[in-house]
């Protein structure tokens, strides 16, 4: 398993830490724990997120997506699918599409 550092450095290199910092930061925590294997509400929702502008604005699949930030890619497609509270300071949600039922509700 590779650790939060050499995820780190290999994020560092494709240029997404700041995007890594700015959705950490949207959440209130730390970026390291976004790649850490800690859980959490707040880092839940954080990943989700962070995971959502990847395969939306990169183009990156799961697979992809898992090995950047130390997970499975069957964790990342279960949190892709669940709709997730917004950040506390900006109020935007996961930036995935949601099922039409959870729209309306």
């Amino acid at each position: 398993m590779r650790t939060e550092h050499h995820l780190v450095r290999e994020l560092r290199q494709r240029g997404l830490m700041p995007l890594v910092r700015a959705v950490a930061r949207d959440h209130g925590v730390k970026a390291i724990d976004l790649l850490s294997q800690e859980r959490g509400r707040a880092l839940h929702a954080a990943r989700c997120r962070l995971w959502g502008i990847l395969a939306a604005r990169y183009n990156m699949s799961s697979v992809e997506i898992g090995r950047l930030c130390g997970r499975d890619h069957t964790s990342v497609l279960a949190a892709l699918r669940k709709p997730v509270p917004a950040a506390p300071s900006s109020r935007e949600g996961c930036p995935v599409q949601r099922r039409s039922e959870d729209v309306a509700a």
